[in-house]
């Protein structure tokens, strides 16, 4: 006779071993793009912003205001 209650059993534990595994796949990938995200901010603050805001200033040197400028200006 087929015992139903251990194949029950080893079924439940196989999917909840299953489901730890995709949870824990899924909480390193967060990690990872979460930390991919972290890095891409740092490099525009430490390096676009201070590129952008050096650039606005050199313009207003010259009065060039930001609505002013078109693609044409700045080509």
């Amino acid at each position: 006779m087929t015992d139903f209650s251990s194949m029950a059993a080893k079924a439940k534990a196989e999917q909840e071993a299953r489901a730890s595994k995709d949870a824990e796949k899924l909480a390193q990938e967060k990690k990872q793009r979460d930390e991919f995200v972290d890095k891409a901010v740092s490099a525009l603050e430490t390096v676009v912003l201070p590129i952008l805001e050096r650039a606005r200033a050199d313009f207003a040197k010259h009065d060039v205001e930001k609505n002013s400028m078109t693609s044409a200006t700045i080509m």
